[in-house]
């Protein structure tokens, strides 16, 4: 399996994104899934990233940005199909892994799209998190080359004053199967599902979406021992 993220320096200050991450955030969440992937022979990690790619863990593979936008459009690249190659979970740098992803994996055999739910339990909005084949990902980066010019200045697509690229995938991503059905708990989002206790055995992914972070939480022994 192979996981995907993305790390960009914003042109403009965006909420939730600059100043915040840097290459380490990034080999932070490869080390993760390496440790916890449940097929470490075809296990591999790819960043889209303006950073240099010396400051990257050997391991990882660095592609550069195709498109000059610096801000939440450039997830986008996520999806390119030389970066997805045969099939890719694609994640976010605020995301922690703590335990197996078999299950997580598991859910993407033989299907094209695997989605996440919203945490505030929006009826199929998606969030955050998704698995593409190598042909969906072309299909669905194709549409996204030809849809972006007319889409970038429709203000139903914006969030916090900026383009939203889970707005326009909410909108797009045609998904199979949903991990909160294939494997309930085992992806669970800090700010609706841990603030109030630490996650069970079950879980293996939390993600922070928002102004929290993991790096505001090292005196939680779970985070701690998995920031690494």
């Amino acid at each position: 399996m192979r996981y995907v993220t993305s790390l960009f320096t914003p042109t403009k200050r965006m909420p939730h994104s600059s100043g915040i991450y840097d290459a380490e955030w990034a080999n932070k969440l490869y080390r993760g899934c390496k440790r916890h992937t449940s097929d470490p022979d075809n296990f591999s990690f790819a960043v889209v990233t303006d950073f240099d790619p010396s400051l990257f863990a050997d391991g990882i593979l660095v592609f550069p940005y195709e498109y000059e936008a610096r801000n939440w459009t450039s997830n986008m690249e996520r999806y390119r199909p030389d970066v997805v190659g045969e099939g890719a979970i694609s994640l976010d740098l605020d995301t922690l892994i703590i335990g197996s992803l078999e299950p997580v994996e598991k859910a993407c055999k033989d299907v094209d799209c695997v989605a996440l739910l919203d945490p505030y339990k929006k009826p199929l909005t998606i969030c955050t998190a998704a698995y593409s084949s190598g042909e969906y990902a072309r299909k669905l980066w194709d549409m996204w080359v030809e849809d972006k010019d007319k889409v970038i200045d429709n203000p139903k697509y914006y969030m916090w004053g900026f383009f939203s690229e889970m707005r326009w995938l909410r909108e797009n991503q045609v998904f199979e199967r949903l991990w909160d059905v294939e494997c309930p708990g085992v992806i669970q989002s800090w700010k609706v599902d841990l603030q109030r206790g630490d996650p069970d055995d079950k879980v293996a992914v939390v993600y922070w979406h928002g102004q929290q972070k993991p790096t505001g939480l090292l005196h939680k022994a779970w985070v701690l021992d998995n920031w690494v």
